[in-house]
């Protein structure tokens, strides 16, 4: 038999026809099942959003976005048959061209999932039930207040928000305007708490105007209020946050309920950013929406009342003004991915120089120690931009950017196995076949791919 030498590798011609039918009968077993796959999510997908990119509704898309991949992939090795040539460098520029475009295809899948994440809007993270409009205002507070509603004193509401900064990962500074219309003939003590300030009642200290109009009185205040709130980094730098504003009346014990002053303002659309300042510096983050909520909160105590009522009354809805805010990822995400492709990069040129033979490997001078002390290096480099991530989130979970660096450890961790099995003279056919030419294929698209899974069970 003619012998085919894949650079040191012998495989006789018998032994290569047995590999390039198994992979054939495999290529073609999975097509079927995966193309089923595939038509089925993209029946789902499209039935829910039709071709248009669906932003609010992004089912099946990450079973769609694997099972394209898988199917495309499986398709390349179908067509190209790489393993049906007889010369080493054929097969090496068939395979190199597969593994390139699974890569590819992983890399527009984190692409496009990212085009995904960042077009969806910021509403579903609003507290409570959103009300835009009176009669939604009305409609909400007849179903949730006691009787009705009946002996409740509505008190019209309305916020302005003229700047905000984040100071740390759950704080918030807040500025701007409050206002109220109080009754005349209602016994309401004006103005406005807001429980999760650092001083609740701060905001009725700065009275700025005051008008009697008809049977109302109209009274302004401004505030200035640093507020602790909770925020989820999980998808960070991909991260969407609400900052709100929990309102209550100053008669904690009074029927009062606050309602937005949706009169002060043009009709309500909640992207358009109404009741904040156009010129209003953002900063790192985006403008996403705004709107008034409603929720009740529960309490474990009637704060010392015996017939608790008013706020002292879990079943009186808390009026919320919601601002929502899209991180821009362009500065927290382009840096550290420079980095970490450099280091894929450097990772992935050292395979070139792992070799297994021996005189090569004297000349190139690589040898376990080496290979141990280089990962060691890029390991440190990762870890020291992993601290920075969790320092600047503060989160207590893993956030999204942090998969980047665990495929890399996997990565590094991978590319030593490699190395150390190699200068070990251990002799196996996935090491040995064509100069340890599997390892250098399946880099790029497990690297990818990794994150792409990541991608997918992150924010799908």
């Amino acid at each position: 038999m003619a012998e085919r030498d894949w650079d040191g590798d012998s495989l006789s011609a018998v032994t290569g026809e047995r590999w390039s039918r198994r992979l054939k009968i495999s290529v073609r077993v999975l097509l079927v099942p995966v193309t089923g796959w595939m038509a089925w999510s993209l029946f789902n997908y499209l039935s829910r959003g039709g071709l248009t990119l669906n932003y609010d509704d992004p089912h099946y898309f990450s079973s769609l976005t694997f099972a394209t991949i898988i199917f495309l992939t499986l398709l390349a090795l179908e067509i190209l048959k790489p393993l049906d040539r007889a010369d080493s460098r054929s097969v090496r520029m068939r395979l190199g061209f597969v593994s390139a475009f699974t890569s590819l295809l992983c890399l527009a899948g984190i692409a496009f999932s990212w085009t995904m994440v960042y077009g969806k809007g910021a509403e579903q993270n609003a507290v409570g039930s959103v009300v835009t409009n009176d009669q939604a205002a009305q409609r909400f507070l007849t179903e949730h207040l006691p009787q009705r509603g009946a002996g409740y004193t509505k008190v019209p509401t309305g916020v302005f928000i003229q700047s905000v900064e984040f100071k740390g990962a759950s704080n918030v500074m807040l500025s701007g305007y409050v206002w109220q219309w109080i009754p005349r003939e209602a016994r309401v003590k004006p103005g406005v708490v807001f429980p999760e300030a650092g001083d609740a009642y701060a905001a009725t200290e700065k009275l700025v105007y005051q008008y009697d109009e008809g049977d109302h009185t109209l009274m302004g205040w401004y505030f200035n209020a640093e507020f602790r709130q909770l925020f989820d980094y999980g998808s960070y730098p991909l991260d969407k946050q609400n900052v709100w504003l929990r309102m209550w009346g100053m008669d904690f014990q009074q029927r009062v309920v606050l309602t937005p002053d949706f009169a002060g303002y043009p009709p309500w659309k909640i992207r358009n950013m109404t009741a904040m300042d156009a010129k209003m510096v953002y900063g790192e983050w985006n403008p996403g929406f705004t709107a008034y909520s409603y929720l009740n909160n529960p309490y474990t105590t009637n704060f010392g009342f015996a017939k608790p009522t008013g706020i002292s009354n879990s079943n009186t809805p808390e009026l919320y003004f919601n601002l929502g805010l899209k991180r821009d990822p362009q500065g927290p995400l382009y840096g550290p991915l420079i980095r970490w492709s450099f280091i894929a990069l450097v990772v992935f040129s050292t395979m070139f120089l792992i070799t297994i033979d021996e005189e090569r490997r004297e000349i190139v001078g690589f040898t376990t120690f080496q290979v141990m002390s280089f990962a060691v290096g890029m390991l440190l480099v990762i870890v020291f931009d992993q601290n920075a991530i969790r320092e600047a989130t503060e989160a207590k979970g893993t956030v999204y950017l942090e998969y980047f660096s665990y495929a890399l450890y996997f990565m590094i961790l991978f590319v030593s196995l490699n190395a150390m099995m190699l200068t070990a003279n251990i002799r196996m056919r996935a090491l040995t076949w064509g100069a340890n030419l599997l390892p250098k294929l399946v880099y790029w698209p497990g690297y990818l791919g990794l994150v792409l899974a990541a991608t997918l069970l992150t924010f799908f």
